[in-house]
């Protein structure tokens, strides 16, 4: 169990250090876990354990209104549901999870691996740069396009291929990007 806790902490920490301000555990026995997400650079004083759920909500709470970052939970419990759903970000571990975790959180990883949350956050940077990319191609098409029909030079065939062409050409991107990530 201690590799594979070295290895994934190493990993979300390896990716995500910018990000990682505090790290709420609620497991019983975190004695090793401490030990390895010390070594990584996160201050004990950020580490919360042993919290009861009205514990994660108001620890939560504090941690929303000091931070101006986003909030990632990850939880499996009836007891975590209120904090999935106070989370910017709720990740359910949904294959021993309970229903009311799965239906509240907004990611569910259903094989219960929680190096499958690396997996997602860098799907999801792929996705954001994939929509920057489609929503800049887009509007500066059609923006060519209606400045070329100011000045009479664009036909309506342009205009047409600046909507459904560009529309086409985005999905194709799209498919590109999630290509990308998984060879």
């Amino acid at each position: 169990m201690k590799p594979f806790l070295n290895m994934i902490t190493r990993q979300i920490y390896s990716v995500f250090s910018h990000y990682i301000i505090h790290l709420v555990l609620f497991a019983f026995i975190i004695t090793f876990v401490i030990f390895f997400i010390e070594k990584l650079g996160i201050k004990k004083e950020n580490i919360f354990t042993q919290l009861l759920p009205q514990g994660k909500v108001s620890q939560l709470q504090s941690i929303l209104d000091n931070s101006n970052k986003k909030v990632i939970f990850v939880g499996d419990g009836v007891n975590d549901a209120p904090v999935l759903s106070m989370a910017d970000i709720g990740i359910a571990m949904g294959g021993v999870g309970s229903d009311i975790a799965v239906e509240t959180a907004d990611i569910v990883i259903m094989k219960d691996e929680p190096s499958k949350i690396i997996e997602v956050l860098k799907i999801a940077n792929i996705n954001k740069k994939v929509v920057i990319q489609n929503i800049v191609f887009a509007l500066g098409i059609k923006i060519l396009v209606m400045i070329l029909g100011v000045f009479g030079i664009a036909n309506m065939w342009m205009a047409i291929f600046s909507d459904v062409g560009v529309s086409l050409l985005a999905v194709l991107n799209a498919s590109w990007g999630v290509k990308r990530y998984f060879k």
